[in-house]
């Protein structure tokens, strides 16, 4: 699923706004009536200000905020969750991750490995490819450290 998409479908404003005539209504947080001057507005249902929170971290929502199944979460839980997984570790990729792209992956950056040596590989080193999500430094490589697998790939 694209970035946009995901973004696009789930994201909400939090509104600010007086009870209307049902006062008392319940949050939709914790279900106890709101008798606060104020409620907040969200995935059109009423909420206490203090009951919008991400349900990952518990930080305050104040201005947006994402939901998946009526739970909100904050923008890097929503992602780490249910955006883009990390080749390496398999974890979500929070928007504000640093990532590495080799060919059609992602990985964080301290994912991106040398499986040898687990040196941190960077952007324009040459590696070689063993197989989808394994990578040797070229250092291994021309050590003889990497496995005899056959059909190998260069990947600068």
């Amino acid at each position: 699923m694209a970035f946009g998409s995901v973004l696009h479908n789930n994201q909400h404003n939090i509104g600010r706004s007086e009870p209307p005539v049902g006062v008392g209504d319940p949050c939709a947080g914790c279900n106890k009536p709101i008798l606060d001057k104020f409620l907040l507005n969200v995935l059109e249902r009423g909420w206490h200000a203090s009951c919008v929170r991400c349900c990952e971290c518990l930080q305050p929502l104040t201005d947006k905020c994402f939901s998946r199944e009526s739970k909100l979460y904050c923008r890097n839980d929503f992602f780490r969750r249910y955006g883009t997984k990390c080749s390496g570790c398999g974890q979500g990729i929070a928007p504000s991750d640093l990532v590495r792209k080799p060919r059609d992956k992602v990985f964080h950056l301290n994912c991106f490995t040398c499986c040898i040596c687990h040196k941190q590989l960077s952007t324009g080193e040459q590696l070689y490819v063993l197989d989808e999500n394994k990578y040797i430094c070229k250092d291994d490589y021309l050590l003889g450290k990497a496995p005899s697998i056959c059909g190998h790939n260069s990947l600068s």
